[in-house]
């Protein structure tokens, strides 16, 4: 069974495969039709083949005779003709999809994101559909910047992935699911570690502080033949995509929060950041050149705009203490960053030989992240005084960009035999 069977099955889609006059129908079959395929020339030169269109026939689905039948498929025979135009092109942007990971996602999650030289963790993944959200078993193949165990593994749906961070600390794991759904992956990075997680027991305070923002929205839509009122022929695809996301790791330098009051600290970041845009468009409409010689003008155009951000530095950590309430105040500076944007115009089948002029432009350039204010604050447990954690979740008014925030403020006193030494 296909997937269009199972689509249908579901009553995911609703596709009308016949056609009628009002009194009578007739049902249109085709079979053995070929998608888009590699070939080579004498000299061993790769190209793609269009799609084929199969073998058509039509079934009269009522009784009426064969003269009224023929008339019928002859009155079709415009909206046949535009299947057979768009055939290619709609199977050439389904298999894009399926294998760029626009119908499936990989969800990587870890208990932590910053990692010590050569600390192992278990990373969980799962396939997840883009169309229901739905989680669903697929082969899925792991690879990391250091060691990944195991490499290859059945996810039911969830699996579970062994990284070794590098000798830096530095770790990151992309996890790539193949299946009749399609293929996608995610990925999972962790941050490096300034200094060496053993606890450090001198009756100061240490402040670990983790920032992940971000920000994901799509917009899809298919245009069929007659949505347009200006052209009753035109069909084609446009989405857009608008993605942000940034993490940053805060840890102390040099603590100073002894006694309740306020303090300020030096501490040290690390922060990463990238933005992602993407207006894509794709129309196809059936014509005429010359003599009623058919034609199909097709137009491909977009603008996808890329910005990644890395840095680190110094930062202040206000924290105030007023018996058993805390708050806390923190400014990252902006990060640097590149920038580039790509747009693109890819035109064919018009009239016109100059019209079918293709242009595609990359520019590049620097750019910078805006510096994030943080603040977070809660009251403290008395049972464990010396030891203040949370989790702040942040929306944005319009609900699509959220910041979470985690802190861990702990102290550990020397022990009285230490002090004795």
């Amino acid at each position: 069974m296909t997937g269009y069977d199972l689509a249908k099955q579901g009553d995911l889609i609703n596709i009308g495969d016949e056609i009628s006059d009002g009194s009578h129908r007739i049902k249109y079959d085709i079979k053995n039709s070929k998608p888009p395929y590699e070939v080579k020339d004498e000299r061993g030169r790769k190209s793609n083949a269009d799609a084929e269109f199969g073998d058509l026939r039509f079934l009269p689905l009522s009784s009426l005779n064969p003269q009224r039948a023929e008339r019928m498929n002859e009155a079709t025979g415009l909206g046949i003709q535009m299947n057979t135009y768009e055939f290619s092109n709609l199977i050439r942007s389904s298999i894009y999809k399926w294998q760029n990971g626009e119908c499936v996602d990989v969800e990587c999650t870890a208990a932590k994101n910053t990692l010590t030289p050569g600390e192992n963790i278990d990373v969980n993944a799962v396939s997840v559909s883009k169309q229901d959200l739905s989680k669903f078993n697929a082969k899925l193949e792991g690879i990391g910047s250091e060691t990944v165990t195991p490499k290859d593994q059945f996810g039911t749906p969830r699996a579970v992935y062994k990284l070794t961070a590098k000798s830096d600390g530095n770790g990151d794991i992309i996890v790539k699911s193949i299946s009749r759904r399609g293929i996608g992956s995610g990925m999972l990075e962790f941050g490096r570690s300034w200094q060496d997680d053993k606890e450090v027991c001198d009756g100061d305070w240490h402040v670990t502080v983790e920032i992940r923002k971000s920000f994901d929205e799509t917009f899809q839509k298919t245009t069929k033949p007659g949505e347009i009122s200006s052209n009753l022929r035109m069909s084609g695809t446009s989405e857009t995509v608008n993605r942000k996301k940034y993490e940053v790791t805060v840890k102390i330098r040099s603590p100073k929060l002894v006694t309740p009051g306020v303090s300020l600290m030096d501490a040290k970041f690390d922060a990463s950041a990238e933005k992602y845009y993407l207006d894509h468009g794709n129309t196809t409409e059936p014509g005429e050149c010359g003599w009623n010689k058919p034609t199909v003008t097709k137009v491909d155009s977009g603008t996808e705009v890329k910005e990644t951000f890395s840095g680190e530095g110094t930062t202040d950590i206000t924290i105030q203490l007023n018996r058993n309430t805390y708050c806390g105040n923190l400014m990252i500076p902006k990060v640097n960053g590149t920038y580039s944007r790509r747009t693109w115009h890819n035109p064919s089948g018009y009239c016109q030989t100059k019209s079918n002029k293709a242009s595609d432009k990359t520019e590049t350039d620097k750019t910078y992240f805006d510096g994030a204010g943080i603040s977070f604050g809660r009251t403290d447990d008395p049972k464990q005084p010396d030891v203040l954690t949370g989790t702040k979740t942040v929306a944005s008014s319009d609900g699509k960009e959220t910041t979470i925030i985690t802190w861990r403020l702990k102290r550990c006193f020397p022990s009285k035999r230490n002090k004795s030494e």
